[in-house]
């Protein structure tokens, strides 16, 4: 007893010094790492700073990989040579963009993704880039070097894309994100202290985002009576561009009820729950455009995105009645007419909420997201009643939708544990294809994994393009293969895939990073930090009403000691067959307006990489389901602690990681996750064509020393 006892002390104080150890060996960024100046303009076609870490690097050197010598930019504020070619086709779009501006007396024009259910995705159209996201802006007049006078705004996963797709001649490139600017600092300071003129089409923009823009560009114009302007056009003037060519407009299906298995809980419900948060906020209708939070509150899905399972719609709630604004012939279906007259929902043609929203407006205080509703509606809300603003405050369903309930939670984990066996068979195929020369290309490598993936019990699809990006290709965080990009798969290049799907009862969504041969010493090394990255925050222990934003350096530490990071969030939430990027709570290093702390229920990614420009990108995903922690002492009244259970059940590579850089609680957890991989997926490969993949299978959860 006494033995037991001293136990129980010696690991009660080796808790207690932890966090002194923790804080004590952490390296943070510098002050001057986190300032925004010195922001990098980079010109289409050339490369960043060389692995888009805070820490400013030599040109033309790499502490971290001397190996890696030549091709590297100097510091961030470097200014680089395009070498890419002339677009024409780019060129001609941006100078018919500017006669339309002449004719409309306008300077610039902003550009967001698309119109206002992205059915249109005038951003590629117009520059050519292929991001999902980005801000374009062009202007009328040329910039001081002559050369362009438009910029493409988009954050750190794109900064390499965007250098490579865009025409150098029309196109200058800025970064947002952690310690960068804003969008609207961005357009400050490109368009000068003249007072401009800016169009663009109100319904793209959500409120915050509009409110934030005009406010820098106001601030930039000092001691002037007159302000840049945004100016709300009431058509978009890209529309005549567009409508000149064919084949551009994205799928257009019929909807489907999402049955009650999957769902969880009816749709009366769900609307019973909102109300009540309608009264008590003094709310006489709530309006939603938001495609995903109408899916979800009405338990529909439909097929106008080729990724994510939704149909373009509007709806309006209100303390009696159901709204929802639609193309009838989506809705034709016998059963969907059923479940729409079940739940009260009154149908409208879409054309009709503008006018339907007018008259709600006129008698009722509406509740709108600001994050989620573009100016345009909140605008049509103040014109019909000036005499009550509408309530501005993050919808009920945001929370709801993303809480996953008992049905979604167990359909997330069943749709998971499909999409590890298709994973096991596709790398259990691709490690030996490659390794024996065959010619497995980027694009065969995804045609491959898709197939396997498409292959499984209530697959519908994808949730996102998939990527296989091969040695520099993989430095490229979103990157996705084309005939005119694709590499042949090697054995001395690292291959970063990133891949997820659409099943009735989830959505899944993971990165896997491999290499064929016998991997260089620095390469497992730096795979190792970032796995450290991975368990440092997956194996988390947290307080009820922490942020993401809150968590976000245990990700990063392991990378910061080592002088590495990444330009990219660390986790988003995924939607129960629904949106792979759901909000509203995120990981990432950069503070949001509204930050809602994690909560049980909750599903999120952990995905911290490190990117190499021109060398290797690497990056390890799962995704989690947040749920309480069972611990053996009370932290206090009513405080709940945390933990993440990861959904994602596919194997690290064995090879890659060096047991020499992990703590005994690092192997702890990555044991304990691949022998729960083991129990759980070998069951589902005893077929006899999945030999190989439970070979595969078996080999990578072998435990560590």
């Amino acid at each position: 007893a006494a033995s037991a006892r001293a136990r129980r002390m010696r690991k009660t104080v080796q808790r207690a010094l932890l966090p002194l150890a923790l804080v004590g060996s952490t390296v943070l960024p510098s002050t001057n790492a986190f300032s925004t100046a010195g922001v990098p303009l980079l010109r289409a076609g050339c490369a960043g700073s060389l692995a888009r870490c805070p820490f400013p690097l030599k040109a033309g050197s790499n502490q971290l990989f001397p190996q890696l010598r030549g091709g590297a930019s100097g510091t961030s504020s470097l200014r680089m040579v395009a070498t890419n070619p002339v677009s024409t086709e780019s060129k001609k779009k941006v100078e018919g963009v500017r006669g339309i501006l002449d004719e409309q007396g306008l300077d610039a024009y902003l550009v967001l993704s698309g119109d206002e259910h992205e059915r249109r995705a005038y951003l590629p159209f117009l520059t050519g880039f292929t991001g999902s996201y980005g801000t374009a802006l062009i202007s009328k007049r040329q910039d001081e070097a002559g050369d362009g006078g438009n910029w493409l705004i988009t954050d750190g996963r794109y900064q390499i894309q965007a250098a490579q797709e865009l025409d150098a001649s029309t196109w200058n490139i800025l970064e947002v994100g952690a310690r960068k600017p804003s969008v609207g600092e961005h357009l400050a300071a490109s368009l000068g202290t003249a007072p401009l003129k800016i169009g663009l089409n109100p319904f793209s923009l959500p409120l915050t985002q509009w409110r934030a823009m005009q406010k820098h560009l106001n601030d930039n114009v000092k001691g002037c009576s007159q302000r840049h302007e945004l100016v709300p056009l009431s058509e978009d003037i890209l529309d005549p561009l567009w409508d000149d060519e064919e084949g551009q407009s994205k799928p257009d299906g019929p909807v489907a009820v999402h049955p009650l298995e999957y769902a969880g809980k009816k749709v009366q419900d769900k609307l019973t729950e909102v109300r009540a948060s309608m009264e008590k906020e003094g709310a006489g209708a709530l309006v939603i455009s938001a495609l995903d939070d109408i899916a979800w509150l009405y338990n529909l899905r439909g097929e106008d995105s080729e990724y994510m399972p939704s149909f373009r719609a509007h709806a309006i709630v209100t303390a009696s009645e159901t709204h929802l604004f639609i193309d009838a012939a989506k809705i034709a279906s016998p059963d969907v007419t059923k479940h729409l007259e079940d739940s009260s929902i009154t149908v409208h043609p879409y054309e009709l909420f503008g006018q339907t929203l007018t008259s709600v407006s006129e008698n009722s205080k509406c509740w709108i997201d600001p994050g989620r509703t573009s100016w345009g509606v909140y605008d049509a809300i103040t014109k019909a009643n000036g005499s009550t603003a509408p309530l501005e405050k993050l919808s009920p369903v945001a929370l709801p939708k993303a809480i996953k309930n008992e049905a979604e939670q167990a359909g997330m984990k069943a749709a998971h544990k499909r999409d590890a066996v298709a994973m096991a068979r596709f790398l259990s195929w691709l490690e030996p294809a490659v390794a024996r020369g065959d010619h497995v290309t980027e694009c065969s490598a995804a045609e491959k994994v898709d197939s396997l993936r498409r292959a499984q019990d209530k697959n519908v699809g994808l949730s996102f393009p998939t990527i296989t990006g091969s040695g520099p290709n993989g430095a490229i965080t979103h990157y996705r293969a084309t005939p005119k990009t694709d590499r042949k798969l090697s054995v001395d290049e690292m291959l970063l895939c990133d891949s997820g799907g659409q099943y009735l009862d989830g959505t899944t969504d993971v990165t896997r990073t491999m290499y064929f041969g016998t991997p260089p010493q620095d390469l497992i090394d730096t795979f190792t930090r970032v796995l450290k990255g991975h368990v440092g925050l997956a194996s988390a222990v947290f307080p009820h009403g922490s942020t993401g934003h809150q968590l976000d350096c245990l990700a990063r530490a392991p990378l910061w000691k080592s002088g590495l990071d990444y330009a990219h969030g660390t986790g988003h939430g995924v939607g129960a067959y629904l949106c792979v990027h759901e909000g509203p709570h995120f990981i990432s290093a950069t503070k949001r307006d509204f930050d809602p702390p994690l909560e049980d229920g909750m599903t999120t990614s952990i995905e911290p990489g490190f990117y190499a420009e021109g060398k290797f990108g690497i990056r390890i995903e799962n995704i989690m389901l947040v749920q309480k922690h069972k611990s053996e002492h009370q932290m206090g009244a009513g405080i709940t602690l945390l933990e993440f259970e990861p959904l994602t059940l596919i194997p690290f590579q064995r090879k890659m990681i060096n047991e020499a850089l992990l703590s005994e609680e690092e192997k702890d957890y990555v044991n304990a996750y691949h022998a729960r991989v083991r129990a759980e997926i070998s069951p589902l490969l005893q077929a006899d064509d999945d030999k190989a993949a439970l070979e595969w299978l078996m080999h990578n959860t072998e435990p560590l020393a």
